[in-house]
């Protein structure tokens, strides 16, 4: 998969994108928001999914998720976060985010995620195992 990974600390990008690089995916990282939002609007190939810290730097959850959503809509989306929510897990899901992840990150529980994504139906629905 093509993933846009996006976190403002520097130790979670190179961590995180290398454990994705291992696991054979194509990273771009992002350190913030708008970074993010430009990295995917300039690919030449469609990103396939977002990692995202919940909070960063000048840029809220609610307004990611908006934001995102409304320029990316097919898009899926895995926040994380290190923090208390501040958009309840229910409504992000609601509005297509396909999963929160708590800092510290169990590697094992975002590889099992990423299979589920990588297996979506043509809908977009994570298929159930």
């Amino acid at each position: 998969m093509r993933i846009c990974l996006t976190d403002y600390q520097p130790l979670v990008l190179t961590m995180l994108g290398d454990f994705l690089r291992d696991l054979g995916h194509e990273v771009f990282c992002a350190n913030s928001g708008e970074q993010m939002l430009q990295a995917l609007d300039q690919s030449e190939k469609p990103i396939d999914l977002v990692i995202a810290d919940l909070e960063m730097p000048g840029c809220s959850g609610n307004s990611l998720v908006r934001k995102l959503h409304e320029l990316f809509p097919k898009i899926p989306i895995i926040l994380m976060t290190g923090a208390a929510l501040n958009l309840s897990p229910q409504d992000a899901l609601a509005s297509g985010v396909q999963a929160f992840l708590r800092k510290p990150i169990w590697l094992s529980e975002l590889e099992l995620l990423l299979a589920r994504i990588s297996h979506r139906d043509a809908n977009g629905k994570v298929e159930s195992h």
